[in-house]
């Protein structure tokens, strides 16, 4: 399980801290590999994982106090589906539509071997 909070920056500069209970570093660690890799392949719609400060950009889990590993994410304008529906302003077919567009949009990433990421023959399920 994990826990979302919205933070400011001193900048004004909106983000999101991700707590991530129950999950190992090297879980998490792979998690915000695939949002850094969506993000720099121009791909938006979704939260990236922001580097840990000194990391040169390349290290984005820091552990908390207790161990817990952490992330910082990017933070996304928007309004959740369900809001959109239930305040009569937009149709479920459009939503639904939207949607799959941004999911297909995501798996149109491109993923080449060489980048690093976890496959699920290496336990990237």
């Amino acid at each position: 399980t994990g826990s979302n909070y919205r933070v400011e920056g001193a900048d004004g500069t909106m983000a999101v801290l991700k707590v991530c209970n129950s999950y190992s570093p090297e879980d998490v660690n792979a998690q915000a590999n695939i949002s850094a890799h969506l993000s720099a392949a121009g791909f938006k719609k979704a939260c990236a994982a922001m580097p840990t400060r000194g990391s040169a950009g390349h290290e984005f889990v820091s552990l908390a106090r207790d161990g817990t590993p952490v992330m910082l994410l990017s933070w996304v304008d928007g309004v959740p589906a369900d809001k959109l529906v239930d305040a009569g302003t937009h149709e479920v077919g459009e939503v639904l539509a939207s949607i799959g567009a941004a999911l297909a949009e995501l798996h149109s990433v491109p993923v080449e071997p060489s980048c690093g990421l976890r496959t699920i023959d290496s336990g990237g399920g």
